[in-house]
């Protein structure tokens, strides 16, 4: 992206020194920017909240946004007005339509998924039929792109990048597919992204695993794609601790082990502390906390 970090000792610091240089060549150009003046942007903790309510929060927030900052600088924003703000949630769980529809990629009925009391939304966002639901967390982050000089494919690349650096602090790596957008883990996908841009402004944005019921990902098509798997950071922890049970059982003193210790805890408000620091490294925004 056009957003380059000021030291290539940030760059280092703020990765694991066992990066391969591909991955090492990904962050840096996640991290380049034209415009260098730094950003401001206020974060939200939504909790659990209905799709619907956090999408009437996100459109309430654009129009904020467009009536109030298309002559202004980026300058710090009045938390009072809802500027450019990014939002994190959990949702019930729900599946929704992306502007290339879905509902052909759903394969349960209606009955069955009133027996669920599982709603379908449909929405302004790019891609095809997917779902949300506890255990998952999703990031919106409602920004002025024109203003800030972010293009739409930086961002998403951008994006992208929060949710690999975030996987890397659980040691595992991700990666992106050139033909669909998201994140990877082998072939199953671990995280996903959707957009809505209204006059340069974002909506919507990426939601990753962490701990949910993946069950619900069968009864549909993900993103549209046939015979795709879904993963999870728990999962995949699960999945590293198996392989390495007999490695600490030959080594008992080696307390080091992968998926041990810090990386067994896939808490949301770990997975919240990686988003705001990514997100505010890769695009060099100030992230201010609003907690009402």
């Amino acid at each position: 992206m056009s957003v380059r970090l000021r030291s290539k000792r940030l760059v280092s610091s703020s990765l694991s020194t066992d990066r391969s240089e591909s991955e090492k060549k990904d962050f840096e150009k996640a991290c380049q920017c034209c415009d260098k003046k730094k950003r401001f942007a206020i974060f939200k903790d939504l909790g659990v909240l209905e799709y619907r309510k956090a999408l009437e929060l996100q459109t309430q927030t654009v129009e904020a946004i467009q009536s109030k900052t298309k002559t202004l600088p980026c300058s710090l924003p009045d938390q009072n007005n809802n500027q450019e703000t990014i939002f994190f949630v959990e949702h019930p769980t729900v599946y929704t339509l992306g502007k290339r529809g879905g509902l052909e990629n759903l394969s349960v009925s209606p009955q069955f998924l009133k027996s669920k009391n599982i709603e379908i939304v449909k929405t302004n966002r790019g891609g095809n039929i997917t779902w949300h639901g506890p255990g998952q967390a999703v990031l919106y982050p409602v920004i002025d792109l024109k203003k800030n000089k972010i293009a739409v494919k930086d961002f998403v690349y951008g994006l992208e990048e929060v949710m690999k650096l975030t996987l890397n602090n659980f040691n595992i790596n991700a990666q992106r597919d050139r033909k669909n957008h998201g994140i990877w883990v082998g072939d199953s996908k671990i995280g996903s992204i959707g957009l809505s841009i209204k006059k340069g402004v974002s909506m919507h944005g990426l939601a990753l695993n962490i701990n949910p019921d993946l069950k619900p990902f069968s009864w549909i098509k993900p993103c549209g794609l046939n015979n795709i798997a879904m993963t999870s950071i728990e999962k995949e922890i699960s999945g590293e601790k198996e392989k390495n049970c007999q490695k600490e059982i030959s080594n008992l003193n080696n307390i080091a082990l992968t998926g041990s210790s810090e990386c067994s805890d896939v808490s949301m408000e770990k997975i919240k502390d990686c988003f705001k620091r990514y997100f505010s490294l890769i695009f060099n925004f100030k992230i201010i906390v609003n907690n009402e």
